[in-house]
C-alpha cells in the first residue's frame, strides 16, 4: 500500500519522557515520529470528513474539547507543549457543530493534540469542563 512520505511532527516529543513529556509508553506501539500515512487510510478520512460536512446528528449530546491554537512548526518550540501539532482548531471549531443539534466545543487553553495528555493546567481545565459538562447532561436526562 502506497504511503506519504511526511516530514515527522513534534507531538511524539511533546508526550514522551524521552521528550518534553511526562507520559512514558511503549515506543513500538506508539513511536515518537508517529505510523505511516499510507493512501488507504488518508481516504478513509477525507470520506469521513465528507460525512460529517453533510452532517451526522449523532442524536446524543456531544462534547468537543480541542486546544485553543494550532502550531505546525517542523521543530520543536515551547509552543509545541502548548498546542494542537496534529490537527487545525479551526477546523474542528467550524465542523463540530455537524456532530448533532446538541454540540458543545470548548477550546482549552494551552492544550495538546490530546487535551488528557497536555501540560497539568490545561489537563486540570478539561477535566473539569468534562465533569461539568457530564453533570449538567445527566440532570438533564433525568428531567426529560
Amino acid at each position: 500500500m502506497r504511503e506519504l512520505k511526511l516530514p515527522p511532527g513534534v507531538y511524539g516529543q511533546t508526550l514522551h519522557i524521552s521528550g518534553t513529556g511526562e507520559w512514558d509508553f511503549h515506543l513500538g506501539l506508539k513511536p515518537l515520529a508517529g505510523f505511516p500515512v499510507k493512501m488507504g487510510w488518508l481516504n478513509a478520512i477525507r470520506r469521513g470528513h465528507a460525512r460529517l460536512h453533510r452532517g451526522l446528528d449523532i442524536g446524543v449530546p456531544s462534547l468537543v474539547l480541542r486546544s485553543s491554537q494550532s502550531d505546525f512548526s517542523r521543530d520543536y518550540s515551547p509552543v509545541s507543549d502548548r498546542a494542537d501539532t496534529v490537527l487545525d482548531v479551526r477546523q474542528i471549531a467550524r465542523w463540530a457543530g455537524c456532530l448533532g443539534d446538541e454540540t458543545t466545543v470548548v477550546p482549552i487553553q494551552e492544550a495538546r493534540h490530546d487535551v488528557f495528555l497536555s501540560l497539568p493546567r490545561p489537563r486540570e481545565q478539561a477535566y473539569a469542563v468534562l465533569a461539568a459538562w457530564v453533570d449538567q447532561h445527566q440532570l438533564s436526562s433525568a428531567a426529560g
